[in-house]
């Protein structure tokens, strides 16, 4: 399990299984960011072609994440999982997303992991106690943040949450996702070295009141925020989608720095287009069509 450690560069693989109605699965390199939220600079500090203040080729914009604010991020997250969690984490957080690369940024997910005080470094024996999913759709960029209690599975920390926004047009909304933050043995072609591992696969809900997550209060006040109810096999025993990302965290160096942004120039543009691709995959293939639901006025728009 890794734990908070420095700042550091995210590089590895995503790799995504659809199992119906039809077999599709791809696999793209990624490179994201593994980051304090309220201290961007001890990263983008580093190198004058990276600036969390200023117009550069590589940027971190707080506006760009969670409420699209300019206040801190850090006391919002911390305040978002207290109820859940039954205290406040006094501990690390760390931010897993994409900064803004050549003017251009689009993060379908970003992940913020909460820790109670004592986990310090990536040997840490702490797992995290808590994750904030910030999710985003394409082309409509409407934002989701989940809030959720991990809680140990095995080698692995897990939550449940129900799926509240039309990520893809290929998918309906009667649905719950698991989050796995630890260890993952699937696929195969993943179990190269790596520092850190989520998974995030997709379950049909059963059609049982008693499974509902609740919905509680808490900032941003303009997003739809749920939170993870601890339910224990409360959907079908097979995930229709899975996803896996596994990272190897880098240290911040001249030489890293550079490999990113002269070896993987355009990140977050083939995000955008891949998604664009697989989507036209999926069509082929005869996958049903759905269509985006009205959109509810608590979504907020970054």
């Amino acid at each position: 399990m890794v734990g908070p450690g420095s700042s550091a560069l995210a590089v590895g693989e995503v790799w995504h299984a659809r199992n119906r109605p039809r077999n599709h699965e791809f696999t793209y390199p990624i490179s994201q960011i593994w980051i304090d939220p309220d201290r961007p600079e001890e990263l983008f500090g580093r190198h004058p072609l990276w600036s969390a203040d200023r117009p550069r080729p590589i940027r971190f914009r707080r506006r760009d994440y969670f409420d699209g604010g300019a206040e801190p991020i850090g006391p919002a997250l911390r305040s978002a999982v207290a109820e859940a969690l039954g205290h406040r984490p006094t501990g690390p957080i760390r931010m897993l997303t994409q900064p803004r690369t050549w003017g251009w940024l689009f993060n379908p997910i970003t992940v913020y992991l909460l820790w109670d005080d004592g986990a310090h470094d990536h040997e840490s024996a702490l797992p995290p106690t808590a994750a904030v999913l910030e999710v985003t759709n394409t082309p409509w960029k409407e934002r989701v943040l989940y809030r959720a209690v991990l809680r140990p599975d095995g080698d692995r920390m897990t939550a449940w949450f129900d799926k509240r926004l039309h990520v893809s047009p290929f998918l309906g909304e009667d649905f719950v996702y698991r989050l796995s933050v630890g260890a993952t043995t699937e696929p195969a072609a993943t179990t190269a070295p790596h520092d850190l591992a989520m998974a995030i696969d997709v379950h049909r809900a059963e059609p049982d009141a008693d499974a509902d997550t609740h919905v509680d209060a808490g900032p941003p006040a303009d997003a739809d925020t749920h939170v993870d109810d601890g339910r224990n096999g409360a959907t079908s025993s097979t995930p229709l989608l899975k996803t896996r990302l596994m990272l190897r965290l880098l240290a911040p160096t001249r030489r890293t720095m550079n490999a990113a942004l002269y070896r993987h120039p355009l990140p977050t543009h083939r995000v955008s287009l891949g998604i664009h691709v697989q989507a036209t995959k999926l069509w082929r293939k005869g996958v049903p069509f759905v269509s985006h639901p009205k959109r509810s006025p608590e979504m907020s728009r970054p």
